[in-house]
């Protein structure tokens, strides 16, 4: 059993985090408004993620599963299920483990603790680049 996650180099400044900036700020301030936020549409704001992305990583909460496992329950192609687990890796939401009896990967959500980490990561550069932003074009009023 091989864990292939590289924690030292899921946050490294100088990469892009990976996450789609401007949908990520247009979901949170939609969110604002909303009466019943849960856990799906925290995760759905905050990764700029599909409804079907999202259900995919609430699924790796509760149990650890295989690319088919997922792909039945969800009802999509397994190259697609592949394709998004390849991005949910690489982007630090989930972690792969190789079972050499089994010759397959087991995907899941590494502890809470991680997958929280990563969502704060993703507040802080929003945030970040909201600052930016602002620091940018606002310029003091000449009088």
């Amino acid at each position: 059993m091989y864990n292939l996650v590289d924690k030292d180099k899921q946050f490294k400044k100088e990469e892009p985090i990976g996450f789609p900036m401007l949908k990520i700020l247009e979901r949170g301030f939609k969110i604002l408004n909303m009466k019943n936020i849960n856990i799906t549409t925290i995760l759905w704001a905050l990764t700029g993620l599909n409804y079907t992305a999202v259900k995919v990583l609430e699924m790796l909460l509760h149990d650890t599963l295989t690319v088919l496992e997922i792909s039945s329950r969800i009802e999509k192609s397994r190259s697609w299920v592949q394709k998004l687990l390849g991005l949910l890796f690489k982007c630090g939401l989930i972690e792969r483990t190789w079972v050499s009896n089994q010759q397959k990967y087991f995907y899941r959500i590494s502890s809470k603790r991680t997958l929280f980490n990563t969502l704060k990561h993703i507040l802080d550069e929003v945030y970040g680049e909201i600052i930016d932003f602002l620091s940018k074009n606002s310029k003091p009023n000449k009088i």
